[in-house]
């Protein structure tokens, strides 16, 4: 009870109350609970048949989440320019996104053209 307690005071914060200090404490906590479930889903993908397998796909599910949105809380806090730079990193993440989504659609298709065709 006492824990919950500092922690719905940690949450709540006990400062004076700003926007800024309410923007960084909502980021503070929202990394907090993307690290927990990263924390759980590592737990969960160890004890599995293939560990190696699962935790490739921690990696790269779980973690890569991570450090995307930490770096974007970063960036928010640390940018002279937020517009220009909120910009540059959503156009990267979309151009990226687009060339990734471009290469499957082109894989899928050769490998679509080079098996042949079955009548069912």
């Amino acid at each position: 009870m006492l824990v919950g307690r500092r922690v719905l005071l940690w949450l709540a914060g006990v400062e004076s109350f700003t926007a800024q200090k309410a923007v960084a404490r909502v980021q503070q906590v929202t990394l907090l609970l993307l690290a927990l479930v990263v924390a759980w889903a590592l737990a969960a993908s160890v004890d599995v048949r293939y560990p190696a397998l699962a935790l490739r796909e921690w990696r790269t599910v779980f973690l890569m989440a991570v450090a995307l949105a930490a770096g974007l809380a970063l960036t928010m806090q640390t940018a002279r320019a937020l517009p220009r730079d909120v910009n540059i990193i959503v156009g990267g993440w979309l151009v990226g996104a687009a060339v990734m989504a471009s290469a499957a659609l082109l894989l899928l298709s050769l490998i679509h053209i080079s098996e042949p065709t079955r009548p069912y």
